[in-house]
Formats: C-alpha cells, sequence, structure tokens
C-alpha cells in the first residue's frame, strides 16, 4: 500500500513540475504559421545610432496601430485612430494609408510620436535613451481585443555613429 501511494506521489509530482514549466523555456516547435507570422513585421538595421534610420518591412495589408515602446517603458504611438488625437499631437500618417504601406522609414533624431503617459501632451522624440526598442504593429494596440500582435526589436545608442 505505501509502495502505491508514493509511486502515486512521484507522478503526481512529475506531472505537476512539468506542467510548471513556462512556455518560454520549451523548445519552440516551427510551423507554417509561425514562419509567416515573423515575417510580417521586420527591423533594420538592428544597431541603431543617433542620426541613422530604422526601416520597418512588414506585409501589406496589416493592422493600422503602430507603437515603439522605449527603454524605460514609455509607449509612444506613432500610427494611431484620428478620434484619439489631443491637443499637440497626431499620428506620423493616416491609418488607411499606412495599412497599405509596406516600408516605413524612422528617422532616430527627426521622428516624433505621442507618448502614452498622462502629463506628456505633445509628440516627441521616441529615440532619447540608449536600451532596447520593441516596436509593435496591429489592428488596435489600445485594447484587448485579440488582434494579432507582431513586433521586432531593435538596440539604439543615443550618440552618433563613430
Amino acid at each position: 500500500m505505501n509502495l502505491r501511494v508514493s509511486l502515486a506521489t512521484v507522478v503526481c509530482l512529475t506531472f505537476l513540475t512539468v506542467s510548471d514549466v513556462p512556455a518560454q523555456s520549451r523548445k519552440p516547435r516551427g510551423s507554417s504559421s509561425s514562419a509567416s507570422r515573423k515575417a510580417k513585421l521586420r527591423c533594420s538595421p538592428l544597431k541603431l545610432f543617433r542620426g541613422d534610420t530604422l526601416t520597418l518591412d512588414m506585409t501589406t495589408p496589416h493592422g493600422g496601430d503602430l507603437v515603439v515602446r522605449a527603454p524605460d517603458g514609455t509607449d509612444f504611438f506613432v500610427i494611431y485612430s484620428p478620434d484619439e488625437v489631443g491637443p499637440g499631437t497626431r499620428p506620423l500618417m493616416d491609418q488607411e494609408r499606412f495599412v497599405r504601406l509596406g516600408q516605413l522609414k524612422l528617422v532616430t533624431d527627426e521622428t516624433k510620436a505621442r507618448p502614452w503617459e498622462y502629463g506628456r501632451e505633445k509628440n516627441e522624440l521616441i529615440f532619447t535613451k540608449t536600451g532596447w526598442y520593441e516596436v509593435r504593429l496591429s489592428e488596435n494596440l489600445m485594447s484587448d481585443d485579440e488582434s494579432p500582435l507582431y513586433a521586432c526589436r531593435i538596440y539604439y545608442v543615443h550618440r552618433s555613429r563613430r
């Protein structure tokens, strides 16, 4: 009887241990759908300096919202619905035009966008801090509506290239 209880305990503990492993630590399985998801948005180059141009390549049509997340966690809304425009802010371009655009270039020392933070009411330069930036593309980034999210990351150095 004790052997049965011990064996059942081992089996249960093994199951709990394996099922509690975070998904990120498991080896991802390749599939054609994950390959097409990865091809939806591509950033280049992967390392940028002040004055460089970030090129975003996107399959079309794609979502109408584009956000760049800075190293400090600030989300800069580059393309978004005109209904959410406030005084001193405006999207880089109209969403209808953007969804058909296959490539967009952002110059690191020129491109401004709307920071999604209380009290910051005007468009600001996006690239002002050294660190990792994440570019996000989706149908609606201001809600949890389950729209596919496409992202790529780049490393920005806040000094001129030598």
